[in-house]
């Protein structure tokens, strides 16, 4: 059970980056454009 920790802690990482990164290109125009 202990071996399934780290991974959802690395799973938790990897949204908190993901969010980050969706705040960061709704900030950017172009970035937004170029999505779409």
């Amino acid at each position: 059970m202990s071996a399934q920790k780290p991974r959802k802690k690395v799973v938790r990482r990897v949204e908190d980056l993901r969010d980050a990164l969706i705040k960061t290109t709704d900030d950017l125009p172009w970035c937004r454009a170029s999505a779409r």
